[in-house]
C-alpha cells in the first residue's frame, strides 16, 4: 500500500489535531537558522547535521526535515556591497524517498522534503555556526537574493540579517504537490546572522511536532516494508 503526499499531510494534521484538541498544523510559514533552530508556523522545527544526501563525500549538513513535498532547487543569498568571490548562504531544497539521520546510527527518517543550510566558512576569530560548512555550487536554476535586515531592522554586520523568501508556484522550495486548501508555496524566513529562532512558548507545540514526526515515520517504514 502506498499513500499519495497529498494522503499523507491529512494523516498528519489529522493526527496533530488528534493530540492536541484539533488545533491545526500551519504550514504557511518557515523559519530557519544556521544553527538548528526553526519553526513551522507555530511548532518547533529542529534540524541537525546529518551526511549531506546530495554529495558522495559524506560531508555534513544542517539539514530541516519538511512535512511537506517541494520543489527541488537552490536560493542563494548573497551580502550587500560584498567583494567576496563567494555566495553567502545557499538554502536547498530536495525531495527524497528516505533519508539517514547520522545522528541516530542510520536510523531511517520520513520526510516529504528536506531543506539544507549551507553558509561560508568562519572567518579567522569567528565562532562557527553548524551552517558554516561551506557553499556549494548552485543549481542552475537557483534564485539569487541580497540579504536584507529582519523583523523590521536595517541591514547591520551585527543582524538580524536574512531573507524572507516568498516562492512562487514552481519555485525552489514551493509546494511540490497541490495541498487542497492550502497556498501555492509557504513563506520561508532563512536567518543567516544575528539571531535565532524563537521557540514556541505554548505546551502543546511540541506534541504536534511529535505526532507529525511520528507519523511521517511510522508511514516511511511502512512503505519501505512493503
Amino acid at each position: 500500500m502506498r499513500l499519495s503526499s497529498v494522503a499523507l499531510v491529512g494523516v498528519f494534521v489529522a493526527m496533530a489535531a488528534g493530540v492536541c484538541g484539533a488545533v491545526p498544523v500551519d504550514l504557511s510559514t518557515v523559519t530557519v537558522d544556521e544553527n538548528g533552530n526553526g519553526s513551522l508556523g507555530t511548532l518547533p522545527l529542529k534540524g541537525e547535521m546529518i551526511a549531506d544526501p546530495t554529495s558522495l563525500t559524506g560531508s555534513q549538513v544542517l539539514v530541516y526535515p519538511l512535512p511537506f513535498a517541494v520543489t527541488p532547487g537552490d536560493v542563494v543569498l548573497v551580502e550587500p556591497g560584498t567583494t567576496e568571490p563567494a555566495n553567502s548562504d545557499l538554502i536547498r531544497f530536495v525531495a527524497p524517498q528516505v533519508f539517514w539521520n547520522a545522528t541516530t546510527d542510520g536510523t531511517i527518517v520520513g520526510a516529504a522534503g528536506l531543506l539544507l543550510f549551507y553558509s561560508d566558512l568562519p572567518k579567522a576569530g569567528e565562532t562557527a555556526d553548524l551552517a558554516d560548512v561551506g557553499v556549494p555550487p548552485a543549481a542552475p536554476n537557483a534564485r539569487t537574493f541580497t540579504e536584507t535586515g529582519l523583523f523590521g531592522q536595517p541591514y547591520s554586520e551585527g543582524g538580524p540579517n536574512g531573507l524572507v523568501y516568498n516562492p512562487a508556484a514552481g519555485d525552489p522550495g514551493s509546494f511540490g504537490v497541490t495541498y487542497v486548501g492550502l497556498i501555492a508555496a509557504p513563506s520561508y524566513t532563512f536567518i543567516s546572522d544575528g539571531t535565532t529562532v524563537p521557540l514556541p512558548s505554548v505546551a502543546w507545540a511540541g506534541l504536534v511536532l511529535m505526532g507529525v514526526l511520528g507519523g511521517w515515520r511510522a508511514v516511511r517504514r511502512h512503505r519501505i516494508s512493503t
